[in-house]
């Protein structure tokens, strides 16, 4: 079983890249669908390797594919295809503001200003002050797991309904997954999503199009993202098969546009 777990503690000589890649080995019951771990161990032991997947190709070989890049640090030294989140940022706050709240409220960890996701926490601060719009930043360590997230983001409901009680709120979620945990707060309080509230999250990843109530979300467009990756590897290697290659000096960056996702959880402009 190939995984790749995060924040992982070292044991021994294995595991000291904080977010791994883990080859547990053992035996498979396909009746139960269980795991029997034998023992466990790294697959690669460099710090830039990450979310191996394998494909089988038509000769047999099984090839594997993984990240050659880690997620949540800085690309200034490697070629990236990132989404634009500053302008992700831009048009979540933008929609809130079409929707005519009184305060604008920000949910999103302390992002380090290096890494490429801190756009959305830029956009969001640009727009409220272009606009003079009220607005609060909750910058904060929602914890390691879904449980613990769900705490954190229960308890910044209470505070959000006690503080803002009511004013007309639009909330800006840093990925769906929070936006989900909000939105289910929300209904096991009051039974539905109450009016003055405006919620919106980020990625457009299933649980955004599933969750009870659909919810707006801003949409990288994953496609293109790869699609990009992949005509940048292609053409660094077709360059490297000529006689006389020109070796690349410095990293390509490039930047996708995201779309912005109107559904359920925020107002309809178009009625506007």
């Amino acid at each position: 079983l190939l995984t790749s777990p995060q924040d992982m503690l070292p044991e021994g000589l294995e595991y000291h890249n904080g977010n791994g890649t883990l080859c547990i080995i053992g035996e498979m019951d396909k009746d139960t669908y269980t795991l029997k771990e034998q023992f466990n161990q790294s697959v690669d032991y460099g710090i830039d390797f990450y979310a191996m997947q394998t494909v089988e190709a038509p000769d047999g070989r099984r090839i594997m594919i993984g990240w050659m890049g880690m997620a949540d640090v800085e690309d200034e030294y490697t070629n990236s295809v990132n989404t634009d989140n500053y302008m992700g940022g831009i048009q979540a706050t933008s929609l809130l503001k079409k929707c005519n709240c009184d305060i604008y409220i920000h949910i999103n960890v302390d992002v380090p200003k290096y890494i490429p996701a801190y756009g959305r926490i830029q956009g969001f601060v640009d727009i409220c002050r272009d606009y003079n719009l009220s607005y609060e930043l909750l910058l904060k360590d929602l914890g390691n797991s879904y449980e613990d997230n769900q705490r954190s983001i229960q308890e910044i409901a209470c505070y959000l309904d006690k503080t803002y009680k009511g004013k007309r709120k639009g909330i800006f979620l840093a990925n769906d997954t929070y936006a989900n945990m909000f939105l289910n707060s929300l209904i096991r309080s009051y039974g539905s999503l109450p009016e003055d509230y405006q919620i919106i999250g980020f990625d457009n990843s299933p649980i955004s199009n599933e969750a009870v109530i659909p919810t707006s979300t801003v949409g990288q467009q994953i496609d293109k993202i790869a699609e990009t990756a992949m005509e940048i590897l292609v053409e660094q290697m077709n360059e490297r098969k000529k006689r006389k290659p020109v070796i690349q000096t410095t990293p390509v960056h490039k930047v996708i546009t995201p779309l912005l996702i109107n559904r359920d959880t925020t107002c309809n402009v178009n009625q506007l």
